[in-house]
């Protein structure tokens, strides 16, 4: 039985347990425009983050077109993305992202 991650909406234990650091999920957002896209994701260092830095191996140097920015020894004590639910939350850009920084 396949399940879409947008579809899934996490319950109310589910939140209380995310918080707390007892349930291992990723949470986080994408910043879109017509040109660039920025993904930021939070999750247990020693869970899904780890699984994440073992199995998407960097594939190439930053470059013009790509940067890949990650710091396994940074840790913070609380979640800030777990409202957006499971999928990440997709934030549109109407003007371009070079004009807005």
């Amino acid at each position: 039985n396949i399940l879409s991650i947008r579809s899934h909406r996490l319950t109310d234990e589910e939140f209380a347990k995310a918080d707390n650091g007892e349930l291992d999920i990723l949470t986080g957002f994408q910043v879109v425009d017509d040109h660039w896209r920025i993904l930021v994701i939070e999750g247990l260092s020693n869970g899904a983050m780890r699984r994440i830095h073992k199995d998407v191996p960097r594939a190439t140097q930053n470059n013009v077109g790509v940067k890949y920015l990650s710091n396994p020894s940074l840790h913070f004590k609380e979640r800030l993305y777990s409202a957006f639910n499971v999928a990440p939350k997709d934030i549109r850009l109407r003007e371009p992202l070079g004009r807005i920084i």
